[in-house]
């Protein structure tokens, strides 16, 4: 997760999260309000032990491209993707892949 004050310039579709987004994606709890690492799933089934900064949580494929099009990128009506801000009590972020 990249926080940030306040929402950045430049095109992006800010995505206001409520209760009923962490109802239907618990990982996304960990992410924002835990501020917690999510497993993503890979082919290799290298993935890091949980620990303090990790969620127990593992995405499966159909969650993690749940999240990826709806709370980092929206697919447009003309085929492009525009970066998702998430918002959520006042605090502005972007969800980010990382490896490690």
């Amino acid at each position: 997760m990249i926080p940030g004050a306040s929402a950045p310039g430049g095109q992006y579709v800010l995505v206001h999260l409520t209760a009923e987004d962490f109802g239907a994606h618990p990982a996304l709890f960990d992410l924002v309000v835990e501020e917690k690492k999510v497993r993503r799933p890979t082919s290799l089934f290298f993935l890091p032990p949980p620990g303090d900064d990790w969620s127990a949580i593992v995405l499966n494929g159909e969650e993690d491209q749940a999240l990826w099009w709806t709370y980092m990128f929206v697919r447009q009506a003309n085929g492009t993707a525009v970066p998702a801000v998430i918002e959520y009590n006042g605090i502005y972020c972007r969800l980010a892949c990382s490896q490690g």
